[in-house]
């Protein structure tokens, strides 16, 4: 359990990670690709959630949130981007 003001420094700490794996999360998905991309940054947030919510100190969940942040931090645009280059549904369909 954390103070308030933990709290608010635990979602800081999420932030900065997701910024700076945003920052960098091109070159990555370069190097990697797509598949490896989501597959690397769905598996640190996953191990990301497991450490916050086993977490029995502060600075151990704080951990957790800085590697959720760094794993989402590139699903989004992967998904962005592949749900961009699909054929199957035209664009002005997809929202429905």
């Amino acid at each position: 359990m954390v103070s308030t003001a933990q709290a608010g420094l635990g979602y800081s700490v999420f932030a900065a990670a997701m910024t700076f794996g945003r920052l960098t999360g091109d070159a990555v998905a370069v190097r990697l690709g797509d598949r490896r991309t989501m597959l690397w940054g769905g598996l640190l947030t996953i191990s990301g959630y497991v450490v916050l919510l086993t977490a029995s100190i502060a600075i151990v969940a704080f951990t957790g949130l800085l590697s959720i942040g760094l794993g989402v931090a590139n699903t989004v645009p992967v998904l962005f981007r592949q749900a961009g280059a699909q054929t199957a549904m035209p664009a002005s369909q997809s929202h429905r």
